[in-house]
Parts: structure tokens; sequence; C-alpha cells
């Protein structure tokens, strides 16, 4: 009787230790391990919208390895979409941009990544992105204020992407009649004043766009 009296209390013992023992706290795989490891890249992957071809208004890419998603701006002196997507029939010019604001104040974080395309006809195919924003051609644009990346700590940043393989932007899926563009990105842009770099990977978008005649 007092063995079993024994083992009993053991396993409430046992219970109450465990059983009843604080959750432990989610770990962030990207500060144990920092955001150049694999680990960390999957979770800030999962950060991202699901790549579709529905015409959800969704965009998002990683920007030296930290997951980034527009949010727009809405306040008395602004009001920025997250997303505009543009085409300008007359000019073949497709223009697509994300923008993020952490707040509306004089300092809050803001950053923006912008994709033209000239002499775009909407079709799909692979289009590389090595023109500078002031001459012709298709470029890609990072403009940013009071943000963090990497070690670019300047208040208000502009970059650009250059003459390299890598700087791609994929037209995966088009439909003229629902006006619907889908598709993915890649480039290193960079800075000429501070010169610095930023990469900005598995950028994805799937968007209604605008058609414009003038």
């Amino acid at each position: 009787m007092k063995l079993n009296t024994l083992v009993y209390s053991c396993c409430c013992f046992v219970v109450l230790l465990y059983g009843c023992s604080p959750e432990k706290e989610s770990i962030d795989p990207c500060s144990n391990y920092g955001y150049g490891s694999e680990i960390c890249r999957d979770h800030e992957l999962r950060k991202l919208p699901a790549q579709s071809r529905d015409g959800e208004n969704t965009f998002g890419a990683l920007i030296d390895g930290k997951a980034w998603v527009p949010n727009g701006l809405t306040s008395t002196w602004a009001e920025i979409p997250a997303l505009r997507a543009d085409y300008y029939f007359n000019q073949n010019y497709f223009y697509l941009e994300g923008y993020f604001a952490d707040g509306a104040g004089v300092r809050s974080k803001r950053s923006s990544i912008t994709l033209i395309l000239q002499s775009f006809e909407m079709k799909t195919g692979v289009y590389d992105l090595n023109a500078s924003s002031d001459t012709l051609g298709n470029s890609a644009i990072l403009a940013q204020d009071h943000m963090d990346h990497s070690d670019c700590l300047m208040s208000s940043e502009f970059f650009e992407a250059r003459e390299l393989e890598a700087n791609q932007l994929e037209i995966e899926f088009v439909d003229s009649i629902e006006q619907i563009i889908s598709g993915s990105f890649s480039f290193f842009a960079f800075s000429d004043s501070s010169n610095c770099q930023i990469e900005i990977s598995n950028g994805r978008f799937d968007a209604n766009y605008n058609v414009i005649y003038n």
C-alpha cells in the first residue's frame, strides 16, 4: 500500500513539474544564426506572400535576407498604396512599385522597390534590369529612408541595379482581359553616395494593373 502511494505521489510530481511548466519561447533563427544562414532564409521566406496568378495584389522580397512586404501609407499629408502597377499603353512602359511605411512621422522607416520595363508589350519572358533610372531601359530601384539594411545606415539612400546577369525580372503570367500580371525578380542594388550594395532576392508579385492611355 505504501509503495503504491509512493508511486502515485511521484507520478503527480512529474505531471506538475513538466505538464504545468510554461511553454518555451519561440527561438528566432535569424538572431541565433544570422541572416546569411539557410535556416534564417527559410524562416524569412515564410513571411513573404505566396506566389500566385490571381491578381491578389501581393508583393514581397528578401532585402539582404530580411523579409520585406509593402503596406502602404495613409496619413493627413499623403496616401500611398502598398502596390502600384501601371501600364502606359501608348509608350509600352510598365511601372511596378511596392511601398512600405512604419508610421507617418518625419523619422519613420519608409522604403520602396520600383521595377520599370521599357518597350514592354505585356508578354511573358525574362527581362534584364541593368539600366539607370535616368536612361532608357529596364531598371530596378530600392529607395529607403531611416532603414537599417545591412551596413547601409544612412538616413536616406537610393539604390539602383547595375549591369549584372543576376538582375532580372521574369513576367510569368499575363491576363490582358482581367488585367493581371504576375512574376518574380531579383537584383543587386548599388548606391554611389555610400558605395554600398544591397541584395534583393526571392521577389514575387501578383497584381491587377491599370492601363493608362496617353
